[in-house]
């Protein structure tokens, strides 16, 4: 879980995989239209924007950028809507498991 600025800055950047029934959650006090980077990913993602537990938007198979891009060219991705939580998974995970806006999400602690 991603809830604090250090742990949201550095979110999966630097890793080389992650597991397939895994992912990161971004956690915000205050609803906003969050902007996210790949920065440092190695593999490609999907994002899942969600509000107060429900989701809102999808952004499936973004990719990883070419290595040695420069920060300045790197692309930003944001939702259309205010959201509270971001979860990032791996490419495929969304169409894998039917994630469809207007699903629940709950987080099991």
């Amino acid at each position: 879980m991603a809830d604090n600025p250090q742990a949201r800055q550095k979110g999966l950047g630097g890793r080389l995989s992650l597991a397939s029934d895994s992912g990161v959650l971004f956690v915000f006090d205050k609803p906003d239209q969050y902007r996210f980077w790949m920065k440092g990913m190695n593999f490609p993602l999907d994002f899942i924007w969600v509000r107060d537990g429900t989701v809102v938007e999808l952004l499936p198979n973004v990719s990883s950028p070419q290595p040695g891009m420069r920060d300045e060219m790197l692309p930003v991705f944001g939702p259309s809507v205010e959201i509270d939580q971001v979860l990032e998974v791996n490419s495929g995970f969304i169409n894998s498991n039917n994630i469809k806006i207007g699903d629940k999400v709950e987080l099991l602690k």
